[in-house]
């Protein structure tokens, strides 16, 4: 790993927690100045008093399904969907062992439009019959998967564009703006001190396609691009 550089952007698979310890031993290797994530202020602070309500309220409607549904895999999964971020909670211990900056760089537009409807929607009885109706399946399995395809298409690249594309999202105008935001927030992290990690999902990662990720945007700090797996502790693009 290279310590001189400026940049380091560190791409995850949301919710895979198990992938917190791998997280945090390189975060040791690259013994950032500052650590830059992909969530927002707006999102901390309302996730901190939202936490309490949405598992009450998911465990009253989990009560409405029968009983072999409520294990699903899909409900564990929203189980984690309903907590910090295990991005920001490995980032900010780390800043904090260490004496340095954790910011949160999101600009939580898309935050401040889906979160507070997550307890009437997400987590709505309707959807958790919905989410438990299909084949329940093994999540270590589906995180490996998960993991395979990010490090396959970062890689050797994506070709096409269609709606399959893992950027196909920012064909879409407020989130081609929040990345272009998002970029500019790391951006005057960068100008101040290095090195920086920025740590986001790791599709802002894919590079070369019809629409500009955050890798791109980023291009004139020359950023290390690195998926988190703990199959591969060195997965560099």
């Amino acid at each position: 790993m290279k310590h001189h550089q400026g940049l380091f952007l560190v791409g995850t698979v949301h919710l895979d927690r198990e992938c917190a310890g791998t997280l945090g031993r390189l975060l040791d290797r690259i013994s950032p100045c500052v650590i830059t994530v992909e969530i927002s202020r707006f999102s901390l602070n309302f996730r901190e008093r939202a936490m309490p309500v949405w598992a009450g309220v998911l465990a009253r409607n989990l009560r409405m399904l029968p009983a072999r549904r409520r294990g699903h895999a899909l409900i564990r999964l929203m189980t984690r969907q309903l907590r910090l971020p295990w991005e920001w909670q490995t980032a900010s211990r780390w800043a904090r062992r260490h004496e340095i900056r954790c910011i949160p760089v999101d600009t939580g537009e898309i935050a401040r439009a889906e979160l507070p409807a997550w307890h009437r929607e997400l987590l709505g009885v309707s959807n958790l019959e919905l989410i438990t109706s299909g084949k329940n399946f093994d999540l270590g399995s589906y995180f490996t998967a998960r993991r395979r395809e990010a490090d396959m298409i970062l890689h050797h690249r994506y070709s096409g564009c269609g709606p399959a594309h893992p950027l196909a999202y920012l064909g879409r105008k407020p989130w081609r703006e929040r990345e272009d935001k998002v970029a500019r927030r790391v951006e005057a992290v960068c100008k101040r001190t290095a090195p920086v990690v920025h740590i986001c999902g790791w599709t802002h990662l894919v590079r070369d396609s019809a629409w500009k990720s955050l890798a791109d945007l980023l291009e004139a700090y020359h950023p290390e691009c690195i998926l988190v797996d703990p199959d591969n502790e060195t997965s560099v693009t």
